[in-house]
């Protein structure tokens, strides 16, 4: 089903968050990076200005710049609003207030979409879907998630998460996702099958405490690689009983 535009929701984030609650550190950092869903965050373009190597894929990108700012403005007007009603619901400390967690956010969107239209930004930012990742085997270090997958736990099944990371293991060594928290609010009941999935087929899954607490009760990734596991790794289609094949390197 082709992406419609005004389905998305945009809250765009930035470099300093993303290091803080994907656990990135400087030696992360030097690492080849693909920040999966990465909507308009300034991640990408920040990255680029000190020097890392970072790629973003996420639909959003088959779009002008002119309608994603649209859009984010669009998604503001949506989001603020329920933000000063439930203010309980946030740690403000990273933020301070509902104000400055918006202007923040705006700032953050002018930084993303400058860099956007640039001529060159055109091989850093590749409009493309996470159930079908347009990059050969191990071509990234790290794949990493913001805001997907567990945030939409509502929405995406259990085949679509295993699917989905099954896909980043085989362009990349490890794969980094946050928040483990969903839109209501509650743990996904995902996340133990999926820990559980991927240990018995030999892969390192822990989950990590972050020093980044805004949304209450979000505040750790989860973090999956090869540390044992040598085989290569071949998304195939999944049926109901999540089957994964394997091939021998």
């Amino acid at each position: 089903m082709p992406l419609c535009l005004d389905e998305i929701v945009i809250w765009s984030r930035s470099f300093d968050e993303y290091i803080n609650f994907l656990d990135l550190s400087e030696s992360d950092l030097q690492k080849k990076i693909l920040a999966v869903a990465d909507g308009a965050s300034s991640f990408n373009c920040e990255a680029r200005q000190r020097g890392y190597n970072v790629t973003s894929l996420d639909p959003l990108y088959k779009f002008s710049q002119s309608e994603i700012k649209k859009q984010i403005i669009k998604s503001c007007e949506q989001i603020y609003p329920q933000i000063v009603k439930n203010k309980n619901d946030y740690i403000w400390s990273y933020f301070k207030s509902p104000d400055h967690l918006k202007k923040y956010r705006m700032d953050v969107m002018k930084n993303f979409l400058d860099d956007f239209i640039q001529a060159e930004s055109m091989e850093r930012y590749i409009a493309g879907e996470i159930q079908d990742l347009p990059f050969k085997k191990r071509s990234f270090d790290i794949a990493i998630v913001s805001n997907f997958l567990f945030l939409y736990s509502d929405r995406l099944d259990l085949n679509f998460h295993i699917e989905s990371i099954t896909n980043l293991l085989y362009v990349a060594n490890e794969v980094r996702i946050f928040p483990l928290q969903g839109n209501l609010k509650n743990s996904p009941k995902y996340i133990t099958p999926v820990i559980n999935y991927f240990r018995r087929l030999g892969f390192s899954v822990r989950i990590k405490k972050v020093n980044y607490h805004f949304t209450k009760g979000a505040n750790k990734v989860l973090i999956i690689n090869k540390a044992r596991y040598e085989e290569r790794v071949r998304a195939l289609p999944l049926d109901a009983s999540i089957s994964l094949y394997l091939s021998p390197s």
